[in-house]
């Protein structure tokens, strides 16, 4: 890798490693080389087989992913025995196995009797594992996409769920979702005895979210 690269330009390490795609967070200095430093991995790791470059948009204040180069699929399939399966596209989400010891935690942390708000609810995963322990979910999700793989996660995990509609789900602007998160009778739950707010890989963003919720219960 050195070899194709500047001396003042560090070697990229991967940010992680999931499915066939290798996802990378490159620098400014190093963005300009991303097409060698493609090749070069793919070269070198013929388990990879799909380049991908995360980057935080601070504008937009998301996540974006841009696939570099290999093949163009970036579906992806995480699979926990016979009971748990959660696919997402991985360009389109903002899913993160750096935040799977984050998500145990919470997991670990709740009871069948919570009622819980997954705010960033993304393709699901969260959400699914919630619902099976017992847990009520009101999970939302902005973008449509990512949208499309939460519903096929609850369907798929959670068959019951069309009868029990222990997973209530949304797409909806963030805020928006929020200000139906107050209202006394919302999604046909009387009251919350609990509300836990699970975040993705957004870490600032989810802050920003968490305040209007405080504000709201001061209101």
């Amino acid at each position: 890798m050195k070899q194709v690269l500047p001396a003042d330009v560090e070697v990229p390490q991967p940010l992680e490693r999931i499915g066939h795609i290798t996802s990378f967070y490159l620098t400014e200095k190093q963005c300009p080389y991303k097409t060698a430093i493609a090749e070069v991995w793919l070269d070198k790791n013929p388990d990879t087989k799909t380049i991908v470059n995360r980057r935080y948009n601070e504008e937009k204040k998301k996540i974006e992913t841009e696939h570099i180069m290999g093949d163009k699929n970036t579906k992806l399939k995480i699979q926990e025995g016979s009971n748990l399966e959660i696919i997402f596209d991985y360009c389109a989400s903002d899913y993160t196995m750096r935040m799977e010891d984050e998500h145990k935690r919470i997991l670990h942390c709740i009871n069948m009797n919570y009622t819980i708000c997954d705010l960033l609810a993304d393709c699901g995963d969260v959400t699914v594992r919630a619902a099976k322990k017992g847990c009520k979910v009101l999970s939302n999700c902005e973008d449509p996409v990512t949208f499309g793989y939460l519903q096929q996660n609850v369907d798929k995990n959670l068959p019951q769920n069309k009868e029990s509609q222990i997973v209530k789900i949304s797409n909806k602007e963030t805020k928006e979702f929020i200000k139906e998160l107050m209202s006394p009778k919302v999604c046909g739950l009387e009251e919350f005895t609990r509300v836990n707010v699970v975040y993705m890989s957004d870490f600032f963003k989810s802050l920003d979210y968490i305040k209007e919720i405080l504000v709201a219960l001061r209101a």
